[in-house]
């Protein structure tokens, strides 16, 4: 194997995949992915910011799948690719940011790219009915809702908003592949009111934070993912695979020191899950 070479390509894929979003710290921006996230990944971002991504993952195949679409979009009149927006989130001194993957002028239509499994799809065929709780709406229709409000403020007109899913897990090419490989889905997403308003409540629980003389983290996230290894719990998914911070959170300190140490379910009780 020319491991030299693999490397070089590996690079070359990193550089190009690169997050494209606010990555420094202390920066008051809030993006449509953190408007319904916990807010302790959001304290610990305006702290740290982000690091550089060292190894290719899942998110590195969905920006090459992105890469893909952009070129596939790219000079028809009718469609503006990767809109970048921007707005105030009321006098917080914060702003709420979007980057839009497919806007289709000609149908008012708003386009957010992804790659997904079955079970996920068939969830998101679901979201065409309005929540009648606030606490309901899922993180897709949320960050739908930031996308809708920022368009909406730009263009002045009324967008709709979809999700063009992938199914990573079927293939043409398979013969016993009864699935659909592509759908472009309807979302319902929360008001423009209901949105900024969440924005406000979002920063305002920042700001308890990020004083200067502040250095207390916010309660653990509310959906860590426990998977079992060799009779121990391996490290929680979510911290693996989605926080860009783990490594500054004291709670997933905590549990990388005990997981050496303790079974499954004492390790559970320690730490209080």
């Amino acid at each position: 194997m020319n491991s030299k070479l693999e490397q070089k390509m590996k690079d070359a894929i990193l550089d190009s995949t690169t997050y494209s979003g606010v990555k420094f710290s202390k920066s008051k921006t809030l993006s449509a992915s953190g408007l319904n996230d916990d807010i302790l990944p959001l304290v610990l971002k305006y702290r740290h910011g982000l690091g550089s991504q060292k190894v290719i993952e899942q998110n590195t195949l969905g920006t090459l799948l992105h890469s893909g679409l952009e070129n596939a979009f790219n000079g028809h009149k009718d469609y503006g690719v990767e809109k970048s927006f921007k707005m105030p989130i009321g006098d917080t001194g914060w702003s709420l940011t979007g980057h839009v993957d497919l806007i289709d002028f000609d149908s008012n239509a708003i386009i957010d790219h992804k790659m997904l499994k079955t079970k996920k799809i068939n969830e998101i065929m679901m979201m065409s009915q309005p929540k009648k709780k606030l606490e309901d709406w899922d993180d897709y229709q949320w960050q739908l809702g930031v996308y809708k409000l920022l368009a909406e403020t730009k263009y002045g007109k009324t967008f709709e908003s979809y999700i063009s899913a992938f199914n990573k897990e079927t293939s043409y090419f398979k013969k016993d592949a009864d699935e659909v490989s592509f759908r472009l889905i309807p979302i319902v997403t929360p008001t423009n009111e209901e949105v900024m308003a969440k924005a406000i409540s979002q920063v305002n629980e920042i700001k308890k934070y990020i004083d200067d003389n502040n250095d207390n983290e916010p309660s653990q996230c509310s959906n860590l993912f426990f998977s079992l290894k060799y009779g121990k719990p391996a490290r929680p998914m979510r911290c693996r695979k989605f926080c860009d911070n783990s490594n500054h959170c004291t709670y997933y300190q905590k549990f990388a020191y005990h997981r050496k140490k303790a079974s499954a379910s004492d390790l559970l009780s320690k730490l209080g899950i």
